[in-house]
């Protein structure tokens, strides 16, 4: 009896981490994604690619943080491996966090200046962001490619892409696939706040 007891442990923990894994904050993020891929499929993508990045940069630092920590030498390693892992954890969730309310304060914005203004500063961040990519591939043409400007490209294309996606969704009646701006972003806050207080 006391057997199998000791066997289920190892279950029931994983079943543990498993169930706040898809709880937390992350996860609701992750479930976005899936459950945007037929009504926005852009918007998944971009969110997909923003976790990813999270994941990235989560990830190294938990490997900085299990280097300062002696790495792989004993005794440091027992010291070392649920430190890593600890820091990876947090990690993801703060910038899950941190990409929720960033969410929230877009919708908030969209809510209180309305459709036609929100597309406007969409289209704005958008030409903001390809003027500075545009700088900065400029100013580095002379170099080797380099990740700073890339990245400066890729968050322009980025921008363009959504507000293009906004304008052709909630400023075009006549297209295909119009949307009630007003409805979907009552529905995403609703959502979205239900999320912050039971992730």
């Amino acid at each position: 009896m006391m057997l199998a007891r000791l066997k289920a442990i190892p279950r029931s923990l994983w079943q543990s981490v498993a169930r706040a894994v898809v709880e937390s904050r992350f996860g609701y993020l992750v479930r976005m994604v899936f459950s945007l891929r037929r009504r926005a499929p852009i918007l998944a993508i971009m969110l997909g690619l923003l976790l990813l990045a999270v994941l990235y940069f989560a990830g190294s630092v938990m490997l900085a943080a299990f280097s300062w920590l002696g790495g792989w030498r004993w005794p440091h390693l027992l010291l070392a491996i649920p430190a890593a892992l600890f820091v990876l954890l947090v990690m993801i969730e703060l910038h899950a966090a941190a990409i929720l309310a960033a969410l929230q304060m877009a919708l908030r914005l969209g809510y209180d200046i309305g459709q036609a203004r929100f597309g406007a500063v969409l289209a704005i961040a958008a030409l903001c962001a390809g003027a500075v990519a545009a700088m900065r591939l400029w100013s580095d043409q002379a170099a080797p490619p380099a990740a700073g400007p890339i990245a400066a490209a890729a968050i322009a294309g980025a921008a363009a892409a959504l507000a293009l996606w906004f304008a052709r969704t909630y400023l075009r009646p006549a297209a295909r696939g119009f949307r009630s701006f007003h409805v979907d972003l009552v529905e995403a806050r609703r959502t979205l706040e239900g999320a912050r207080h039971g992730a």
